[in-house]
């Protein structure tokens, strides 16, 4: 299994194939270049060879020969001409005399030859007399048949070269290079920042004094993670942080959009609410409740004598005394200005009234300071009940309203039961 996955490892590095391929290219490239060069000089040095051979022959054999053609020694210049075709690539000589058959030795080739003609000149003691001419042949035969040879040998022996250190080279770079990346690139594939830090390590012997570019590589990937992980924790703290700030804050404000900021009671759109929800109930169980109204009286007047501050403080100490007052059960909300109303489950209008009786001797109690000046005011209260025949909410708020207007029209400072049915 291990065996059949590395195999595929290796067949499936891109980057070594394409090394591979680099690799064969330009060692082909070199090698044939090298080959050319080296196969040129081997083709010149015969060449050479055959050229030497024909200096020698000029130099050393010329005169002797011109002297044996002069005195007409056949059997002395067949020699010659026998021992010189004997010589590498020579393959044909001829020595040509005027009015005479001549002498020859060898057989001219075929295929590419080098031709070379000599002048004959014979030394006199008065004179130089050319008494012929020599033609030698050389066959080239000879050096093609070693430069294609020499082709095979080198054009053979460097793909052998090229195939094995090629191959070296590849498996080489797979088990240095190509595994580590490729375990690089699962191991970011497969990071999850969500789960716990698992550094990344490499299949091999660390080598702390001589670290090389995987090293550095496999260390900024576990400090960029490391650091994404912090990041990460910091940021899903602080989003936690700022999600309880931000409940915190959505409390506040339902509570002040729910609560009169000056008096801290239910505000008009909390009262009625709770309202609607007790008409609900009601309706369902058979129940009753009521409703007391109440309303500081001549609170213009105490705002216009004394100030808004002092009003403001009449506020809060009503709703303080309401508060301290009525009941756990009771409902208690500042409907606007001075106006405030009571919500009282469970009670009738006798109990209600009883209620309002012992509030309005609470709110007779309450003094204000104003510089010297102690400052006083009453409550003026309209009661109104609901019970198993009407249980709308917003109708027995009417009716303690109506109720409220009439105690506000026979004096203030009283009480007025609503007396019409609900």
């Amino acid at each position: 299994m291990k065996q059949s996955k590395l195999c595929k490892n290796i067949i499936a590095g891109k980057i070594g194939k394409r090394l591979l391929i680099a690799i064969i290219l330009f060692s082909s490239i070199i090698t044939l270049f090298t080959s050319a060069i080296q196969l040129y000089i081997n083709f010149d040095n015969d060449l050479e060879q055959i050229h030497i051979q024909f200096d020698q022959i000029e130099k050393l054999h010329l005169k002797p020969l011109a002297e044996n053609v002069w005195n007409f020694y056949d059997e002395m210049i067949m020699v010659q001409l026998q021992a010189w075709v004997q010589l590498p690539a020579i393959e044909y000589l001829e020595v040509s005399v005027k009015d005479h058959h001549g002498w020859k030795a060898g057989t001219i080739p075929h295929g590419k030859t080098i031709e070379k003609s000599f002048k004959l000149i014979y030394s006199s003691p008065h004179s130089k007399i050319d008494v012929g001419t020599l033609r030698v042949i050389a066959s080239l035969e000879e050096p093609y048949h070693s430069l294609i040879k020499g082709l095979g040998v080198i054009v053979t022996t460097n793909i052998m070269t090229i195939f094995m250190v090629t191959l070296f080279i590849f498996f080489l770079f797979h088990f240095q290079v190509t595994q580590h990346l490729l375990h690089i690139a699962n191991f970011t594939n497969d990071l999850d920042i969500n789960k716990s830090f698992i550094p990344l390590r490499l299949s091999r012997k660390d080598h702390p004094n001589r670290e090389d570019e995987l090293d550095k590589i496999v260390r900024a990937i576990n400090n960029r993670t490391q650091t994404l992980k912090s990041n990460q924790d910091y940021l899903e703290d602080r989003i936690a942080e700022r999600t309880k700030e931000l409940e915190e804050q959505k409390k506040i404000a339902e509570n002040l959009a729910r609560i009169d900021p000056l008096t801290g009671l239910n505000n008009r759109r909390a009262f009625f609410e709770y309202g609607q929800l007790l008409e609900h109930q009601t309706a369902r169980h058979n129940q009753h409740f009521s409703i007391i109204m109440l309303d500081i009286d001549h609170f213009k007047r105490i705002n216009d004598s004394y100030g808004h501050e002092i009003g403001d403080e009449a506020l809060k100490a009503l709703a303080k005394s309401l508060n301290a007052t009525v009941r756990s059960s009771d409902i208690l909300g500042r409907l606007g200005g001075e106006e405030f109303a009571i919500i009282m489950p469970h009670a009738n209008s006798k109990e209600a009234t009883m209620m309002s009786e012992r509030l309005k001797r609470v709110i007779s109690k309450i003094v204000l300071s104003d510089k010297e000046q102690k400052v006083r005011f009453t409550v003026s209260f309209g009661v109104a009940e609901c019970n198993e025949k009407t249980t709308s909410f917003q109708q027995v708020l009417s009716n303690a309203d109506k109720a409220l207007y009439q105690a506000k029209s026979n004096g203030r400072n009283t009480l007025r039961i609503y007396q019409g049915e609900c």
